[in-house]
């Protein structure tokens, strides 16, 4: 028995049809912006994440959030470590940034709050910062 080609499944239509699943699962508005502030707004109501919005938000595209284990976690800490990475999405210039600690059931980085911005300066740091602070009450980090 010989298979036409046209009967054969091809790797684009495998890639379109994961593309479309995620798009319908994932996308929450059209405009990337208002997506990720819907889930930023859903993860706040439903699972009690503790969000951040940049106050220039639709100019530099700064958000943060961190789960209440991962609140937990952070609290408990006396030393933490900043993570940045670059090129991470499709987004000019996002910077993602992690708030890191060890974990004290395998003594391993766990990354406990995050903070995404194409804001090259360290005003969105601040900003995320003084959120951690003031709102999620955590403490400086020991100097060493």
């Amino acid at each position: 028995m010989i298979i036409h080609r046209d009967q054969m499944i091809h790797s684009d239509v495998i890639y379109n049809l994961y593309k479309n699943i995620q798009q319908e699962k994932y996308q929450r508005d059209k405009k990337q912006y208002e997506s990720v502030k819907l889930w930023l707004k859903e993860l706040e109501d439903e699972k009690y994440f503790d969000t951040f919005v940049g106050n220039d938000f639709y100019f530099n595209f700064t958000f943060g959030f961190l789960s209440p284990w991962q609140k937990n976690i952070l609290l408990e800490s006396d030393s933490w470590c900043l993570d940045a990475t670059h090129n991470m999405s499709n987004i000019a210039r996002g910077l993602l940034y992690r708030i890191v600690v060890r974990y004290p059931l395998s003594g391993i980085g766990c990354p406990v709050a995050f903070l995404f911005t194409q804001n090259q300066s360290l005003f969105p740091l601040s900003r995320f910062f003084s959120f951690l602070r003031f709102i999620i009450r955590v403490s400086s980090p020991k100097k060493s």
